[in-house]
């Protein structure tokens, strides 16, 4: 799959994304570490697409602060699946803080990768009507599956037991990831579950 990079030097790279690494991890906190140093005293966004959005934070972040700048990337699918139509009125914000805005308002998420932070589309599973005690199971595709578990109802929120399994050689699942979390009843939440995968619900309680 394509991505777009881009960067305060090039507007428009075509690259494939690689896997990280233990080097890449401490890449990683750096960049960190830079997007939150670059201050914009302020960033504004009027109706523009995600792609517009991204390249006019790293156009910010290199006039901001020229010898340091920061690489975005945009995959396809949360290119696709993004609002059509991001605003924003910051100020005294950082890089970091203007990149998570940005992701939020274009109903994505931003992850920071060993060269560039990436924005992708987060996992959807809608309205879940939950069981205390039972599993709602859901497909991802290539093999892969959510699954997800009420552990306790409290007034207004309930815990969740989130799990992503993969398939394994022996016929097997073997469990990817877990969360757990308290979630709001009936309200939107997100689940980061890896660096390349947030899982959003709005849990809903039913009773038998």
């Amino acid at each position: 799959m394509k991505n777009i990079i881009i960067t305060g030097i090039i507007a428009a790279t075509i690259l494939i994304a690689g896997s990280s690494s233990s080097t890449a991890q401490t890449q990683e906190r750096a960049i960190v570490t830079r997007a939150k140093s670059i201050e914009l005293p302020e960033f504004k966004l009027d109706g523009v697409t995600l792609s517009e959005a991204v390249r006019q934070l790293s156009a910010a972040a290199k006039q901001s602060d020229p010898s340091k700048g920061v690489n975005f990337m945009l995959t396809e699918p949360a290119t696709t699946a993004a609002s059509p139509k991001i605003t924003l009125a910051l100020t005294k914000v950082s890089v970091a803080e203007a990149a998570e805005r940005i992701a939020k308002e274009a109903g994505v998420f931003v992850t920071a990768q060993d060269f560039a932070f990436v924005f992708r589309p987060k996992t959807d599973l809608g309205a879940v009507e939950l069981v205390v005690g039972k599993w709602a199971q859901f497909d991802l595709g290539a093999g892969k599956r959510c699954r997800v578990i009420a552990t306790q109802l409290l007034p207004d929120a309930i815990h969740l037991k989130v799990e992503i399994l993969s398939p394994f050689t022996d016929g097997k699942d073997i469990i990817q990831s877990l969360r757990e979390v308290t979630a709001p009843l009936g309200k939107q939440t997100d689940i980061r579950m890896s660096d390349d995968m947030m899982v959003s619900l709005t849990p809903k309680s039913k009773t038998l």
